[in-house]
């Protein structure tokens, strides 16, 4: 799929719509909701769309990984995984300490 696009013009922002529709699945209300928020550009929609993370974070992803929507999704989703450890570890660090009281 060509994604580095930008969607400056109607004819261009018909095919960001119908590329965004095709690789992600959602449905056009949806696309046209993540492009209006990534201004346009195609790549950081299309994050937005498929990790489910605001515009400024699927860019910075984006930019981390040299414009790589594929490495860019895996380094949310590690992120994502992390989070949750983290969050499940705090959670049985602090049942442990109510169950020691």
């Amino acid at each position: 799929l060509m994604v580095d696009m930008v969607a400056t013009n109607a004819k261009l922002r018909g095919r960001v719509i119908r590329i965004l529709r095709e690789a992600s699945g959602a449905d056009e209300a949806a696309v046209r909701h993540a492009l209006d928020l990534a201004s346009g550009q195609l790549k950081p929609a299309l994050v937005v769309l498929l990790a489910g993370v605001d515009p400024d974070r699927a860019s910075k992803a984006l930019a981390r990984h040299q414009g790589s929507v594929a490495a860019a999704l895996l380094s949310l989703q590690n992120d994502n995984d992390h989070s949750i450890e983290r969050q499940s570890t705090e959670r049985h660090s602090t049942e442990r300490q109510e169950t020691a009281r």
